[in-house]
């Protein structure tokens, strides 16, 4: 399992990593070979409304995407640089849209 800083290929992604670490995060793993995307930053904790504030804020060049949790998979957010096709993802333990607490695990 590849988990060091230094194997990720892009800047902006990098450098959200760094935010999120400084906001209490940790790497999880660094994984390639996906069909869209060269390389995805895994990290171990959900993404923080600060952290994602500050990342948007401070790397712009991201775009900030979310994917709702299916039977096979869990919800995960994160960020794309889709200038290098580098992606970042977090889990995503939010509730649905509209679910109400109970409903949510």
């Amino acid at each position: 399992m590849k988990t060091s800083m230094a194997l990720i290929t892009s800047a902006p992604v990098l450098r959200a990593v760094e935010i999120a670490i400084e906001e209490g995060n940790i790497l999880a793993e660094i994984s390639e070979g996906w069909s869209r995307t060269c390389q995805v930053v895994h990290m171990e904790r959900e993404l923080s409304a600060l952290a994602r504030q500050r990342i948007e804020s401070e790397v712009p060049s991201l775009r900030y995407w979310r994917s709702p949790g299916t039977p096979h998979n869990l919800a995960t957010c994160g960020f794309i640089s889709d200038d290098d096709g580098t992606g970042l993802s977090f889990p995503d333990d939010s509730p649905p849209h509209g679910a109400t607490p109970w409903m949510h695990p």
